[in-house]
């Protein structure tokens, strides 16, 4: 079951979305950042990165030492 988290704090909102799978079957949580890019006030937010990630379950087997 997917589940939605919705994070606004200052410069951005982040959606955090649990219980997905990828085309593979592995476990996907997805996390999209959306800056605040509104001209109200004297400041905006630039995202520094990608707007939408993932973030997969890999077997032990691929852990890096």
């Amino acid at each position: 079951m997917m589940k939605l988290k919705h994070i606004e704090t200052d410069g951005c909102i982040v959606n955090i979305r649990t219980g997905l799978k990828d085309l593979k079957g592995r476990c996907v949580t997805g996390i999209e950042i959306l800056p605040d890019d509104h001209c109200a006030g004297d400041y905006i937010w630039r995202l520094d990165g990608s707007i939408n990630n993932i973030v997969v379950q890999l077997n032990k087997k691929w852990r890096v030492k």
